[in-house]
């Protein structure tokens, strides 16, 4: 399941971006995911539910847009100081 490792170093490359800008806490992250990469968005979206416990982005809405390509990245990411 690789969706696991996915929203791992999605989650410590917000964390990172986050504690540099001040941010405390995380509310949206809008994740850009393309086909090519076989993650399931249900799978996604599971990982992300538990792999955020505990974090600055428990609780956030985690918002993914699928695309026919290789694309994997943040698109935007918004949080409270």
């Amino acid at each position: 399941m690789h969706e696991v490792s996915l929203i791992h170093g999605l989650i410590e490359l917000i964390t990172t971006s986050a504690s540099e800008h001040g941010i405390k806490q995380i509310s949206l992250i809008r994740l850009v995911v393309g086909e090519c990469h076989g993650a399931l968005p249900k799978a996604l979206d599971f990982a992300f539910q538990a792999l955020t416990r505990d974090t600055i982005c428990q609780g956030a809405i985690l918002e993914l847009e699928i695309t026919p390509g290789w694309e994997l990245y943040v698109d935007y990411y918004e949080g409270e100081c």
